[in-house]
């Protein structure tokens, strides 16, 4: 009997180990969620913060179509550079248009949104190239215009420098959260099981 009773007494005291073992899993459970949902927030703001910057990337975009209009009419011998700017213009489009889906399916085409914005760089530096060829037989006004183009890249490479780094402490952070909660869910079996 007294053997009986100090099993008892044993195994009450075993489940109420594993009932404080439990709060404090449930406690933790309760900091991962918080810390999700602070990680959620983080993630909406920073999709405004693209919106943002993709309204400046067609404001942008919008200039440059009126500045290169302004070449054509101005400038009859530039005829063959404007129409290759055109392609180059195309070019930008379908960018931008892989820039909207990328951000629709952000996790899904993080890969895909870096190679749209290695192209961008690279059709930017081809303008560059091109830009610098015509600079030596164009007027002042159409200089003047030019550098505004100039500027407008930069803006633009800097939107997408920041995008870049953004993408990144996204992923770290999706990384670090699935990684908690496998291990709440392991720690969370081995107690059920026993």
């Amino acid at each position: 009997m007294e053997e009986l009773l100090r099993r008892i007494l044993d195994e009450l005291v075993t489940l109420r180990q594993g009932q404080d073992e439990t709060r404090v899993d449930i406690q933790d459970l309760k900091e991962g969620q918080q810390e999700l949902r602070q990680g959620y927030d983080q993630m909406r703001a920073d999709i405004r913060d693209l919106k943002e910057g993709q309204q400046e990337l067609r404001q942008g975009y919008d200039q440059m179509r009126a500045d290169i209009r302004d070449l054509k009419e101005g400038q009859q011998e530039l005829r063959q550079g404007y129409d290759q700017m055109r392609a180059d213009i195309r070019d930008l489009k379908e960018g931008q248009q892989e820039l909207r889906q990328g951000h629709e399916e952000l996790r899904k085409r993080y890969e895909q949104m870096h190679a749209d914005i290695q192209d961008l760089k690279e059709g930017q530096a081809r303008l560059e190239e091109r830009m610098t060829r015509l600079e030596v037989r164009m007027e002042s006004e159409v200089i003047d215009k030019i550098r505004g183009l100039y500027d407008a890249r930069e803006i633009i490479l800097d939107k997408l420098d920041r995008i870049e780094g953004k993408l990144a402490v996204h992923d770290e952070l999706l990384n670090r959260h699935s990684h908690q909660i496998l291990a709440l869910r392991l720690r969370l079996n081995r107690k059920l099981r026993r």
